[in-house]
């Protein structure tokens, strides 16, 4: 529900700014996916890193934050050609391969 209401909401700021429908919808939603560096620096400011929850939490959070980045390629690749599609994909592929 979180991230359907953020998404909206940030669709809406990115019609509103001129963005087509298509990408404003894919950024919204990469947008309400990637909140891990608030969660962290919550979670340090309480001492509690390396708590079950907070592990749990961070690994959810990781796992949107490379769901944002196929997200933000889908947007790239809403009016690209194909071969914009695939070097965007082999972009978002090694950045992914880089954070695990």
């Amino acid at each position: 529900l979180q991230i359907v209401l953020c998404g909206a909401a940030f669709a809406l700021i990115g019609l509103a700014v001129g963005f087509d429908l298509a990408v404003a919808v894919i950024v919204g939603l990469s947008i309400a996916l990637s909140s891990t560096a608030v969660v962290a620096r919550v979670l340090a400011e309480r001492n509690a890193p390396g708590c079950p929850i907070a592990r749990s939490a961070t690994a959810v959070l990781i796992a949107q934050d490379i769901a944002a980045i196929f997200l933000l390629t889908l947007a790239a690749s809403v009016s690209a050609e194909a071969d914009v599609v695939g070097r965007e994909l082999g972009v978002a592929f090694a950045l992914a391969a880089f954070c695990f």
